[in-house]
């Protein structure tokens, strides 16, 4: 079992897919994402609950507008680097470039069925996954 931070500005798409993640096993918290509340990324803080997370599953468009997801996304790779990323898109491709940080990148386009978001965060985690669990330690009840 791993835990997941979910952002996701859509109320029902997040909590259909913490609900298909949470039917895999994970641990979900939920976020509405910067466009609802303050975001600790886009004013250059660590995010607590990607502290928390084994994988960070983002709505690529969370903040409601180009510019400001790109910074987003930037600053979770910037500040989150060992966290791996899947990036959820309404259905276009996403296309931002070089990223730093450590840890891969699993972009979803058009978010089709349960098992399609499942298998990219399951992928996120087997490529990041350590003898000793996630991170090289056990997943504890968060939040």
């Amino acid at each position: 079992m791993a835990t997941v931070l979910l952002v996701n500005h859509n109320r029902d798409l997040a909590d259909a897919a913490a609900g298909w993640l949470s039917a895999r096993g994970h641990q979900v918290m939920q976020c509405p994402g910067p466009g609802v509340m303050n975001c600790p990324i886009l004013q250059g803080q660590p995010c607590r609950g990607a502290d928390l997370a084994d994988v960070l599953v983002y709505d690529a468009w969370s903040s409601g507008g180009t510019l400001a997801d790109t910074e987003l996304i930037f600053g979770l790779r910037r500040l989150h680097p060992d966290r791996p990323l899947v990036l959820t898109s309404p259905g276009m491709e996403l296309d931002m470039g070089p990223l730093e940080g450590d840890a891969e990148i699993y972009p979803v386009s058009g978010m089709r069925s349960p098992s399609q978001l499942a298998e990219a965060v399951e992928a996120a985690l087997a490529g990041h996954r350590s003898p000793g669990g996630v991170h090289g330690e056990e997943v504890g009840q968060a939040g």
